[in-house]
């Protein structure tokens, strides 16, 4: 299990390591998350996030502090918790699944779209 922060200041893709850090406002070039891993995004990582994998697993999710756009092209699936900031905006298109098998804490993010959400 690892840590993964987003720290992209402009818009950029999900399977791009140079948009992955091992900590909060660090370098680029983690590894991209993958299912056991735990993923942050926070006033560090502002760039809107397109996840542009067709399966996208991880562990849990955080967008405290976030005010981007983390968009699923595909589908989401979060196996622990997710904690949605106030600022942040998780978009789920027509067709497409956003799966929590955890908690929700959300302090009034926002989920939009007209995908599914479990």
């Amino acid at each position: 299990m690892a840590d993964r922060y987003w720290i992209a200041s402009s818009a950029g893709n999900w399977n791009d390591t140079a948009n992955w850090s091992t900590t909060s406002g660090g370098s680029g070039g983690a590894s991209v998350p993958v299912t056991a891993d735990n993923v942050f995004f926070d006033a560090n990582g502002s760039g809107n996030c397109n996840i542009d994998v067709s399966y996208c697993y991880i562990n849990d999710l955080t967008t405290t502090n976030y005010s981007g756009t983390i968009t699923s092209l595909f589908q989401l699936r979060v196996y622990g918790n997710l904690s949605h900031g106030v600022n942040a905006t998780i978009a789920i298109p027509s067709g497409d699944l956003f799966l929590i098998y955890g908690n929700i804490n959300s302090k009034d993010g926002v989920f939009s779209g007209d995908g599914t959400l479990y």
